[in-house]
């Protein structure tokens, strides 16, 4: 039973506890007993053994402590934890936890409002020590028992975070019904993963106003947060680019614009792009890369000038795009011969380059029959052959060509081969394609020492960003780790994913994918699940490969004569 206590909490926290409803209790008198103090993160890992004394405020943020409490008459037992002493003065456990996760946003820079001034703020930044929070760290700080001092009476606890790793620099500014802005705040955010959360006072934001990113033109989705006193609004914010500027824009006022890339017959060269502004605002849009073609526009700036303006972009085909690259021409046979020198281009560094449809290398830049190398089918993109390219060459009729580590030539037609890593600045998403899953690494420079999850076919993952590594792109995911941009591993392109499969005929299991293991037969009308895909003949560059489906047990032919779809 409490007979009396008396809370002390630093002057930051009883400003921005009244703005959120409050982690402040009103303390009656009493006498001074057993004390209780909560450390922020900057001391989780050097917490003194002695019980410090503060003569002020400026004393017990130096300490790296949020709160201290005299709590004389409370009985402290083994299992006693911070939430029980906050509740037994009055105080909701849920509405700490909630405050010291956004004490931590205010001193990583993810928070406005302008009550927060820099006092506040350098006092929760010395607290919090370039560490970020979680709901979870704020839990076990309130539940996890209480420490103690070396002096008996004297307990504490604490509230761990994690590193800060990303930061950016974070513009908001405001758009009123005239089109006037104001600047409201331009600071540099900052968390342990590269996906922030933003708080934003209801001061500034309010149900009938959207959040747009000014650079990509896309709406942000805020979410409202209620709580006893006002509402708030929080939205995810990406701290893996170097900065972001947001606008603040009332709905009515929000324009929509959209760009079309269209072939010379009407169909589409590359998915649409739908981006939102405001009058005044100009966003430039670099038009997309189709192999084989080249856009009358490189480049349209959306202006906005008007509501739901319709851009069209029109990709003309270029001049050697339909060259048959894999037969021979009998204008280049008529004219060269075998000891003919290749015209080479320039060189370049080494970019692999994977088939996409069945062809040769060759001797020379000039393409002869007789003087074929090797044939490579056609595979599926897992196990397409693989290119190193080191410099370019032409034909004598100027059609261009790869040359390759080994000296010989193949096509550089975009129909037959193309870049074996995306490169794609804007995927929000990659899937996972190729049989084996993929891992994920704690760096670019990939490696055992370095993996930390595997993801398996099928499996989808948000991206923040690509970076280089050498002549390969990798891309960093949300939790900080870098995967593979290898088109036969990962794509933005969301494949066909097939559930479950109906036998129309009596087929076998096999225990591989070659189906020379046979497991057991199934009759027609089963219904089985499918785990995943894969085909025959992996690495064989020399034979075709059949999709099989992999079920329980094994693999099962993919052929609609055999088996039907029933469930996508």
């Amino acid at each position: 039973m409490v007979k009396s206590y008396e809370c002390w909490l630093i002057g930051i926290m009883v400003v921005v506890g009244v703005l959120w409803g409050g982690i402040v209790a009103q303390a009656d008198d009493g006498v001074p007993g057993q004390v209780v103090d909560l450390y922020g993160p900057v001391r989780q890992e050097n917490i003194p053994v002695n019980k410090p004394s503060f003569s002020n405020q400026e004393d017990m943020t130096e300490q790296g402590v949020l709160a201290t409490m005299s709590i004389g008459g409370l009985n402290i037992f083994d299992s006693t934890t911070a939430a029980d002493v906050y509740e037994a003065l009055g105080n909701s456990k849920s509405d700490i936890q909630n405050g010291l996760v956004r004490y931590g946003l205010i001193a990583n820079g993810l928070y406005w409002d302008s009550d927060v001034d820099s006092y506040i703020l350098t006092s929760y930044q010395k607290i919090y020590g370039n560490n970020s929070v979680s709901m979870q760290d704020a839990e076990m700080a309130l539940t996890r028992p209480l420490n103690h001092y070396k002096e008996a009476g004297y307990y504490y606890a604490v509230l761990n975070g994690t590193k800060n790793k990303y930061k950016s620099l974070i513009r908001i500014d405001e758009v009123n019904g005239q089109g006037q802005l104001t600047s409201y705040t331009s600071k540099i955010g900052s968390a342990s993963e590269a996906i922030g959360q933003y708080v934003l006072s209801p001061k500034y934001f309010s149900d009938n106003k959207s959040l747009i990113d000014t650079k990509t033109g896309q709406l942000i989705k805020v979410k409202t947060v209620p709580s006893e006193e006002e509402s708030y609004y929080t939205f995810p914010i990406n701290l893996a680019v170097d900065s972001s500027t947001l606008a603040i824009v009332p709905t009515s006022s929000v324009r929509q614009a959209k760009i079309r890339y269209q072939l010379p017959n009407g169909t589409t060269a590359a998915p649409s792009i739908k981006c939102n502004g405001y009058a005044g605002l100009t966003i430039p849009v670099v038009s997309p890369h189709v192999p084989g073609y080249t856009p009358d526009k490189a480049e349209i700036k959306l202006d906005f000038k008007s509501d739901q303006e319709t851009y069209i972009v029109n990709y003309q085909k270029d001049r050697d795009s339909t060259t048959d690259d894999t037969s021979s021409s009998a204008t280049e046979i008529s004219n060269s011969s075998d000891s003919e020198a290749p015209n080479i281009g320039e060189k370049m560094g080494p970019v692999k380059i994977y088939t996409k449809k069945t062809l040769y290398t060759y001797k020379a830049s000039t393409f002869r029959q007789h003087q074929r190398i090797k044939r490579y089918v056609k595979k599926a993109r897992a196990y397409s052959p693989i290119f190193k390219v080191v410099g370019t060459a032409r034909s004598v009729n100027g059609v261009l060509r790869y040359q390759l580590a080994n000296g010989t030539y193949v096509t550089a037609n975009a129909n037959y081969v193309g870049k074996l890593y995306w490169q794609g600045t804007h995927y929000t998403k990659l899937f996972v394609t190729n049989p084996r899953g993929i891992n994920a690494y704690d760096g670019k420079v990939f490696g055992q020492a370095t993996k930390k999850a595997y993801y398996k076919q099928g499996t989808i993952v948000s991206i923040v960003r690509r970076v280089k590594n050498g002549q390969t792109s990798r891309y960093q995911l949300a939790n900080g780790t870098y995967i593979t941009g290898n088109k036969q591993w990962v794509t933005p392109n969301k494949p066909q994913k097939i559930n479950k499969i109906r036998t129309k005929r009596n087929i076998k299991l096999y225990k591989d994918v070659d189906f020379t293991r046979k497991v057991k037969a199934i009759k027609a009308g089963k219904t089985l699940k499918v785990i995943g895909w894969d085909y025959s003949h992996g690495y064989d560059q020399t034979a075709y490969g059949t999709l099989r489906y992999r079920v329980n047990g094994g693999y099962v032919t993919a052929n609609s004569k055999f088996i039907e779809v029933a469930k996508y």
